[in-house]
């Protein structure tokens, strides 16, 4: 699971970074995987959370072991959640002042109209009102949920296997994963144009085209066409409109394959100019 499926894993799982134990504080427990030179990172996705151990072989055990104790053991603090808030609002704040998370949010607004995957956060008052507890509650329920263990290492299978469930606790049986949101890419028709006022001397324009459903025997076509008219330096978009005719600070066009089969293609191109020539590089 992930954003999608529960918009409070990202906080949740950025709070376990600053957790503390019944047993260890936030600084020991990241003492102690500092002495075993081991580390863990976690990265909430839009439809599956990963949390990553690595570190020595030799201590495979102890760092296991010590990251289960903290997922099933984390305990609420409301003080630490209290600056995480604070510095994630301090975060947003700023992202509304940012030109490029503007445009992001736009461009996001035109590929998947008004339900989109740029707006599934949390409110800001939803933010506010969450707490600790609830946050250690999901935290403690983790790996009740289903989950794949993947190792790459020196260790044989059959040893790495039987670490694993002899170190990692899990449940009698699992729970139902939680249903994920589901977005879908707008139908384009007649053209639209979305302005957002920023108050600079430059202007970006993007377009956003959604075509047919993918389709695998494309593919050659479409990594051809991209790096040939519109991705990267030594294409035709950025040669001619940039380099050539000095139009642009930045510039692309390519055709964007879907991240799953049953999605469609997104045509997708941009041009960051000087507003008194913005007419010209559209027009190229």
């Amino acid at each position: 699971m992930g954003n999608f499926a529960d918009r409070q894993l990202v906080m949740a799982l950025e709070y376990l970074k600053l957790a503390g134990t019944d047993k260890y504080s936030s600084e020991e427990i990241s003492k102690q995987f500092y002495q075993i030179a081991c580390n863990f990172n976690v990265n909430v996705g839009n439809e599956e959370t990963t949390i990553t151990l690595s570190g020595l072989q030799e201590n495979f055990d102890k760092a296991v072991a010590l990251f289960d104790h903290l997922l099933t053991n984390c305990k609420a603090d409301e003080q630490v959640l209290a600056g995480l808030k604070s510095r994630l609002l301090k975060s947003r704040a700023d992202n509304k002042l940012n030109k490029g998370a503007i445009l992001s949010g736009l461009r996001s607004y035109a590929t998947y109209g008004a339900k989109n995957p740029f707006n599934t956060q949390l409110t800001n008052d939803e933010l506010k009102a969450l707490t600790a507890d609830v946050l250690v509650q999901q935290l403690h329920q983790l790996s009740e949920y289903p989950h794949t263990a993947i190792y790459y290492g020196p260790a044989a299978f059959a040893d790495v296997s039987s670490g694993v469930a002899k170190l990692h606790r899990l449940p009698a049986t699992f729970k139902e994963n939680k249903p994920a949101l589901v977005f879908n890419r707008t139908q384009t028709g007649a053209s639209k144009v979305l302005f957002a006022d920023y108050d600079m001397v430059q202007a970006e324009v993007s377009w956003v085209r959604n075509t047919d459903v993918y389709d695998p025997s494309r593919t050659a076509v479409v990594s051809l066409y991209n790096n040939y008219f519109g991705y990267g330096m030594g294409s035709i978009v950025f040669q001619t409109i940039r380099e050539s005719k000095a139009l642009a600070y930045s510039t692309y066009a390519f055709y964007a394959p879907p991240g799953k089969k049953d999605d469609r293609y997104s045509m997708l191109a941009y041009v960051g100019s000087q507003a008194d020539k913005i007419n010209d590089a559209i027009g190229e």
